[in-house]
């Protein structure tokens, strides 16, 4: 079972994190306006900590869909330049 998306699929990954993470961003600002005021309920405080878990898991989707893409195969066969050359 994985827990954060197939590692097949990264862009569909990514793209789904994101979506999640516009969702759920949206959702804590609305609720971390709403707690400010004199009409706060702990329902608004368990509200905010569920939204607020799944914005902190939007972004481990997203950085590990990231993470999950393969590398440019431009950066694998380029010929160092000086920088990457030893000094010696």
């Amino acid at each position: 079972m994985r827990w954060f998306g197939d590692p097949k699929y990264p862009r569909r990954n990514i793209g789904s994190g994101a979506l999640l993470l516009g969702l759920t961003s949206f959702r804590v600002g609305n609720i971390y306006e709403r707690i400010f005021t004199p009409a706060a309920t702990r329902h608004d405080y368990v509200d905010f900590a569920i939204w607020l878990v799944l914005a902190v898991l939007a972004v481990i989707n997203v950085r590990l869909g990231i993470a999950a893409l393969p590398s440019d195969p431009k950066d694998r066969d380029a010929k160092p330049t000086g920088v990457d050359r030893s000094a010696v």
